[in-house]
């Protein structure tokens, strides 16, 4: 046998050996680690106080008495923590979370309304113009009796409820009964869902001459684009000076800010930073 030959097999013989060592050490640490009772592995960079909470949700979990809804405790638990940060951090659950991207996104499946709960009542403040609420004959004020077949006026109905009752696939057809000026409609107003856009800016015209006005109420994905075209218009309509709202903006995509924030100036200069 050749000697290169020799040192190739002695080689993969080694590895081979070194690989069927790992197998078995780490097969009896697994079996080791499984026999304690309530044991787990603790996540790189997590010491075992800051792990506690998922020990204590995975004991609940296997060994209450009673069947719990850990997605339900697992929630609570946050939500708790957050409480005792900053007024401003906040726990979004998934279907939260979705709506939000939604927006930021710009585009959706559903109606296009906005709702406020007063009293136990769900009125419309705002109608995406053109969407397919608009459309439909909906009017800022509408009071939302019943969505389909549920009723959700004085029935303390849910936010999620409502959500889910008005989003759909789009090409369906969602009927409302509504009360408009203390009076029920007649009959009911059908709306058939479709893609929604929505705008970031929700006012933009001349408050006087040379000077132009620009609400924004959102940074969404497409707000960068949707300002400069909004400031073009206003030029061409003898803009000088601008007047730029932000109230009630309740944020959104960072770097969509800053390049708001940019079109202000001519040059590179350092505008934010962390």
């Amino acid at each position: 046998m050749q000697k290169g030959t020799k040192r190739n097999i002695f080689v993969a013989a080694t590895y081979a050996a070194v690989l069927l060592l790992g197998i078995l050490l780490g097969q009896n640490y697994v079996d080791e680690q499984g026999s304690k009772p309530g044991s787990s592995l603790v996540p790189i960079g997590l010491s075992n106080n800051s792990w506690k909470i998922q020990q204590l949700i995975d004991l609940i979990a296997n060994a209450y008495v009673d069947s719990v809804d850990v997605d339900s405790v697992q929630n609570g638990a946050i939500n708790h923590i957050i409480s005792h940060l900053d007024p401003y951090s906040s726990y979004l659950v998934p279907n939260e979370a979705q709506r939000q991207t939604e927006i930021l996104e710009g585009t959706f499946e559903g109606i296009g309304m906005e709702y406020f709960n007063l009293n136990d009542t769900l009125m419309i403040v705002s109608l995406i113009q053109g969407g397919p609420a608009d459309k439909a004959g909906f009017r800022v004020g509408d009071k939302l009796l019943k969505i389909g077949n549920r009723t959700v006026a004085g029935v303390n109905v849910s936010r999620e409820r409502v959500e889910k009752l008005i989003r759909g696939r789009r090409g369906t057809a969602l009927q409302t009964h509504v009360r408009r000026d203390d009076q029920e409609l007649e009959k009911p107003i059908t709306v058939v869902r479709d893609q929604v856009t929505v705008s970031s800016l929700d006012v933009v015209y001349m408050i006087r001459p040379g000077i132009g006005y620009l609400k924004v109420r959102r940074f969404g994905i497409n707000t960068g684009d949707e300002f400069r075209q909004a400031v073009i218009e206003l030029k061409k309509q003898g803009a000088e000076k601008l007047i730029l709202d932000l109230r009630d903006n309740g944020g959104g995509y960072f770097h969509m800010a800053i390049r708001m924030a940019s079109e202000f100036f001519h040059d590179r200069r350092l505008v934010v930073y962390t």
